[in-house]
């Protein structure tokens, strides 16, 4: 009885250490961001900050003085907001450049043709290069 109850500890140790070994770490880490990827003509399918989220078809385009102008497709309507990185690689994005709040965007996904952004409500917006 000993021996079955010894192997049987045995057997669980090593599927305890089994699985602890290729669990996927979950951890976030922050991706590396080369800011002048993100200049340039970008479509979403919603609106990244503000009213109106639900409307869908939305062109953005980020400049290199900060700025960034957004258009709804559908109105033609062109808005802007400014935006700027911080010390960890986020995206802050301002109503105006005097703002003292704004939102906080965690860059998932940076490259020439794609962009996702994590905002603080945990959605990811996708944008892709137009």
């Amino acid at each position: 009885m000993k021996k079955i109850f010894i192997g049987l500890l045995v057997i669980a140790a090593g599927a305890a250490a089994y699985f602890l070994f290729i669990q996927k770490k979950t951890t976030t880490e922050p991706v590396s961001v080369n800011p002048e990827l993100i200049l340039g003509k970008w479509n979403a399918e919603g609106r990244l900050t503000g009213k109106d989220s639900l409307k869908t078809g939305y062109q953005y385009e980020f400049q290199k003085d900060g700025l960034a102008l957004f258009a709804d497709t559908a109105a033609s309507k062109t808005d802007s907001f400014h935006y700027e990185w911080n010390k960890t690689g986020q995206l802050l994005v301002k109503g105006n450049a005097a703002d003292s709040t704004a939102d906080l965007f965690t860059v998932i996904r940076l490259t020439s043709d794609s962009l996702q952004l994590k905002g603080a409500d945990s959605l990811v917006q996708t944008f892709t290069r137009k």
